[in-house]
């Protein structure tokens, strides 16, 4: 996993071109398209070039647990903006997550991926430690306002689970689920 995460991010940087002879489609300014293989919820989804396949994790949202009310909402969402889409996958930070996943920024046709989930209420700014911007603004390494603002959009407008008076949070309904589970 680590070489193919090395060969992608040398890609991605524009460092070295699609060899030929491969299917990789390649943009103008030199950063691969990528196709969804699989989505596995409402904010990972394994990504292929047509040769190699890899784990993403959508940076900036935090989505429902497919357990949660409208989890499956979320994935389905996901999974129609990502099909038949060419996506642009930019990673963040240090490029992977605790699980190995590659931790990225994703646009579908040029659009945010994140900002359409949160938008409809799907899912919510991502959180760390559970806090809300600004707290631990430290943590973030890349600037979460737009996402925090199409966030209190949906709020605003009542949409997904927005429409519940106290809605659970997904970091909020995982840190319910772990202290029951010990």
């Amino acid at each position: 996993m680590k070489r193919y995460f090395l060969l992608f991010c040398l890609v991605v940087s524009g460092q070295c071109p699609a060899a030929e002879g491969t299917t990789t489609k390649v943009c103008e300014n030199h950063l691969p398209v990528y196709r969804a293989a699989r989505v596995i919820d409402g904010d990972t989804f394994v990504a292929t070039d047509g040769n190699v396949k890899f784990k993403v994790r959508i940076a900036g949202l935090d989505a429902l647990e497919i357990s949660q009310t409208l989890g499956d909402s979320s994935k389905a969402l996901l999974s129609d903006l990502l099909s038949q889409n060419d996506l642009k996958i930019e990673p963040v930070g240090q490029g992977l997550d605790l699980y190995g996943r590659v931790l990225a920024h994703v646009s579908a046709n040029g659009k945010d991926v994140a900002i359409k989930l949160i938008s409809q209420g799907l899912a919510t700014y991502y959180r760390p430690k559970c806090q809300a911007y600004p707290n631990d603004r430290r943590l973030y390494n890349y600037d979460p306002a737009e996402y925090v603002a199409a966030e209190s959009t949906a709020a605003e407008k009542h949409l997904g689970l927005w429409k519940n008076q106290k809605p659970t949070l997904p970091c909020e309904y995982r840190r319910a689920k772990k202290a029951k589970e010990e």
